[in-house]
């Protein structure tokens, strides 16, 4: 390296290797973008489903049958639930249940009379709890949506390059 050929021969081999290097390495980019770009036409396409998949106004449109068999399941499910409810707190209110209920709760007492003294954790204390693990989690899931649409719109940087713009197609 450095030294200058003398020979025209070493020249033009020198200028071949070159032009080999540069040919190569243009078919590797020439490779890599198409990889890019079918890569991103892929990301494109399984967004697209997954949109279709989670709009729910589409699939109620194109499946009607789906949505009237769901939802009459579930108008059942709310009627038996309300109906065993409504049946258990009549069942509860009977004079015998009453009594058998409160002979169990002296029996517990005469067990075991400190659990009767322990504190319970307040009802605020535990909504409180409730409402602060809600906004935490509503708090990481805004975050993140945001990095994730921050991470997708900055160009791509290669090293010690000027800011390449890659458009996906």
């Amino acid at each position: 390296m450095g030294q200058v050929p003398d020979d025209v021969k070493e020249i033009d081999a020198v200028e071949a290797e070159v032009d080999t290097l540069r040919d190569r390495t243009q078919q590797l980019v020439a490779e890599l973008e198409r990889r890019l770009r079918a890569r991103a036409s892929q990301a494109k396409h399984t967004i697209e489903r997954v949109k279709h998949a989670v709009d729910v106004k589409e699939q109620i449109r194109l499946h009607p049958r789906v949505m009237i068999g769901v939802s009459t399941a579930a108008a059942l499910a709310l009627g038996i639930g309300v109906y065993v409810s409504v049946s258990r707190m009549l069942a509860a209110r009977k004079p015998m249940n009453r009594l058998r209920r409160r002979t169990e709760a002296y029996r517990a007492l005469l067990a075991d009379p400190r659990r009767a003294l322990r504190k319970k954790e307040p009802l605020g204390k535990r909504l409180l709890t409730a409402v602060l693990v809600a906004a935490a989690t509503t708090l990481v899931k805004n975050v993140g949506t945001m990095l994730a649409k921050r991470a997708m719109q900055e160009p791509r940087r290669l090293p010690g390059r000027e800011v390449v713009e890659v458009e996906y197609v």
